[in-house]
C-alpha cells in the first residue's frame, strides 16, 4: 500500500481543511485494514515479514525523527568505514556501471 492511499498520509493537499470526522473515519478504515492483514502476515515467508518490518521501522523513524540502525546496518557501516580508512574505494568503472544501471547522472 502506498502511504497516503487512504487520504490520511502526510503531504495530502487540503488535509488541514478536511473535517475532523472524515479524518477519524479514514483512521477507522485504516485500522480495520491493518487488523485484517495482520493474521495473514504470519503465513508470509520470513523474508517478506522482514521486509514489512523494515518498512514499518522506517516509517516510525520518519514520524519520530529518530532512526535506530539494525545490527546488520551497523556492521555494514563499520565495514564501509574500515574500507575507507584502508583506502578501498570503488573504481571509476564500478561507479559508472552503477550509475548506468540505476540511471543516476
Amino acid at each position: 500500500m502506498v502511504r497516503g492511499e487512504w487520504g490520511g498520509g502526510r503531504g495530502v493537499s487540503g488535509e488541514a481543511a478536511r473535517p475532523a470526522c472524515v479524518g477519524r473515519a479514514i483512521n477507522v478504515v485504516m485500522i480495520n485494514a491493518l487488523k485484517q492483514l495482520l493474521p495473514r502476515i504470519e503465513g508470509w515467508p520470513a523474508e517478506d515479514q522482514q521486509a514489512l518490518f523494515e518498512a514499518a521501522r522506517s516509517i516510525e523513524a520518519e514520524r519520530s525523527g529518530v532512526y535506530h540502525a539494525s545490527p546488520q546496518e551497523l556492521a555494514a557501516i563499520d565495514r564501509g568505514l574500515d574500507d575507507a580508512r584502508n583506502g578501498h574505494f570503488a573504481s571509476e568503472q564500478a561507479v559508472d556501471a552503477v550509475r548506468a544501471k540505476f540511471r543516476v547522472r
